[in-house]
């Protein structure tokens, strides 16, 4: 046995073909894979089956079937897993027996690696045994290409949020792709280049370039006005339409045109920006969508931002992709 692979995992890369290819990476085949033992029966009945349809369950039974089981653990670690809340049994399961045998994890579960980094002494015992999803893509596409990889996941193409971010047919923007990863206080910086040997034109900004996240908010819009011409092209403001107080604003249209007021101004001497929707993300899907649209009528030239572990813009965004996409990374999703 050379790995362990929870559902989430599995249930992500086999219908994808990409499972097996995934085993490559660890010198493994599927046979070398250990798998939870109510996964086969998972495929079989409940909500596996209506996330990811019956058709592809039945297909996946086979290869399931096939995979040997993971051993068990009994061990003081599981026991401090399963007391976790949020970590459910399975997981607390492979968790446990990484650490016991020494495995790697091929895990989709982040909550869990969430929940899990907090129990004491924990992280040090599973330190570089974890791989989550987002590596096991990047070490595919550097092997496979990025072509085929996207080919492959067609087939599930909307039925998982990250592989759909990354490998949408409608992302191919024709200015670049960036990556911000959030800082402690709210300060970002945009990481580069990022997007080599992807296919996609990359964003460099250097130790020079500063990119400060700011609300949009009458103080700020002002402040955009008023920074020297000298600094403007050393400057890519990331702008937070802020959360909707129903109180004060009974609709997100009101509430979206009080932002938009003088936002076009303050940014026309800049390059580009970014824009970030996600403190409404209450208002649903209709609200990123109008923001985007608004911003794209005003003449503004910006980059939308989403996430990994977004649901609500990932599709406004990629409508808005024109000018590039951005990554909002968190420093939980990055840790982890």
């Amino acid at each position: 046995m050379k790995l362990l692979v929870d559902t989430d995992a599995f249930c992500k890369l086999a219908p994808a073909a990409l499972l097996s290819e995934a085993a490559l990476e660890f010198t493994a085949t599927l046979s070398d894979c250990a798998r939870l033992p109510a996964l086969p029966h998972m495929l079989r009945r409940g909500s596996l089956r209506r996330r990811i349809g019956g058709e592809v369950c039945d297909g996946l039974i086979p290869m399931a079937e096939g995979m040997p089981t993971v051993p068990a653990s009994t061990g003081e670690w599981l026991d401090k897993l399963i007391a976790a809340e949020g970590i459910d049994p399975g997981e607390a399961q492979l968790i446990a027996v990484s650490i016991d045998h020494g495995l790697p994890l091929l895990s989709g579960d982040k909550r869990a690696l969430r929940v899990a980094k907090l129990i004491e002494g924990l992280a040090a015992a599973l330190s570089g045994r974890v791989v989550v999803l987002e590596a096991i893509l990047l070490a595919l596409c550097s092997r496979l290409g990025t072509t085929e990889v996207s080919r492959r996941v067609a087939a599930i193409r909307g039925r998982d949020a990250t592989q759909h971010l990354l490998f949408s047919s409608e992302f191919r923007p024709t200015w670049g792709f960036a990556v911000v990863f959030q800082q402690p206080r709210g300060r970002s910086q945009a990481a580069g280049p990022v997007g080599s040997g992807y296919g996609w034109p990359t964003v460099t900004f250097d130790a020079n370039h500063y990119v400060p996240v700011l609300k949009v908010k009458r103080g700020e819009k002002k402040a955009l006005r008023h920074v020297s011409a000298s600094l403007r092209s050393r400057i890519t403001p990331l702008l937070e339409v802020v959360e909707r107080q129903p109180d004060k604003s009974p609709s997100s249209e009101a509430h979206i045109a009080t932002s938009f007021k003088g936002l076009a101004d303050s940014v026309r001497a800049y390059a580009r920006c970014f824009l970030d929707v996600r403190e409404i993300a209450p208002d649903g899907p209709e609200a990123a969508v109008t923001v985007f649209d608004r911003a794209a009528a005003a003449g503004i030239v910006f980059t939308p931002v989403t996430g990994i572990s977004r649901t609500v813009d990932v599709e406004p965004a990629l409508a808005h992709s024109d000018h590039g996409l951005a990554l909002r990374v968190t420093r939980a999703e990055f840790e982890n």
